[in-house]
């Protein structure tokens, strides 16, 4: 997020989990929609379970630039974090 300087609707709302669904004890905020700051966001929710491990996340957004939010800025520590994960990607394939 930081390094995209990109927004989380979830952050102030809640976890919204959207997986695990089949266990109470083991579900979390896995699936994300992120949006950059020139949108203000109208609407976030998860959508009821349709047999899937996972549930659907929808938002609805607006382009508002006068409205823009600050996102977070990336440090130096999240480029070299990023960088290390991009490596470490290359070594899988």
């Amino acid at each position: 997020m930081r390094i995209g300087n990109l927004l989380d609707p979830r952050i102030g709302r809640g976890l919204y989990p959207t997986y695990d669904t089949n266990s109470l004890l083991m579900s979390w905020p896995l699936d994300q929609i992120l949006f950059q700051p020139q949108f203000t966001l109208k609407a976030f929710d998860t959508l009821p379970d349709f047999g899937s491990d996972h549930r659907a996340v929808t938002a609805t957004l607006c382009h508002d630039p006068a409205a823009a939010q600050d996102a977070p800025e990336a440090s130096a520590d999240d480029l070299s974090e990023a960088q290390r994960s991009l490596e470490a990607a290359r070594e899988v394939q």
